[in-house]
């Protein structure tokens, strides 16, 4: 994990505020996540995001995308016997990203 991933994780997510929200909306974010996840498989991929993005008519180039998806994931230990991991979001990453996104969309004066 980069130090500015750590950061923001530390600074925006792990609060009491982010946790009562995602308790909250637990069922229906699992819900979002099935609904778009790769169906051979329990993750979503780069293209599933983009289009429950473009559903959600929230406006953000590819470059802007593929950075918070980036930021998403969890480190990798071995990406050489990783079966592609660095392409598959779990729940736990999807929940990080829609916290990174969240972020970009209300604060686009705060770096991701």
């Amino acid at each position: 994990m980069t130090a500015k991933a750590a950061k923001f994780r530390k600074e925006k997510l792990y609060n009491l505020e982010v946790n009562d929200i995602l308790e909250a909306n637990l069922s229906n974010l699992q819900n979002i996540f099935t609904k778009y996840r790769e169906k051979l498989g329990r993750w979503l991929s780069f293209k599933s995001i983009r289009a429950l993005v473009d559903k959600a008519k929230i406006t953000i180039n590819d470059d802007e995308l593929i950075k918070v998806y980036a930021f998403s994931k969890m480190s990798i230990l071995n990406e050489m016997d990783s079966d592609g991991a660095h392409y598959k979001m779990q729940f736990v990453e999807f929940l990080d990203f829609l916290g990174r996104l969240s972020d970009l969309v209300c604060n686009e004066d705060i770096p991701i």
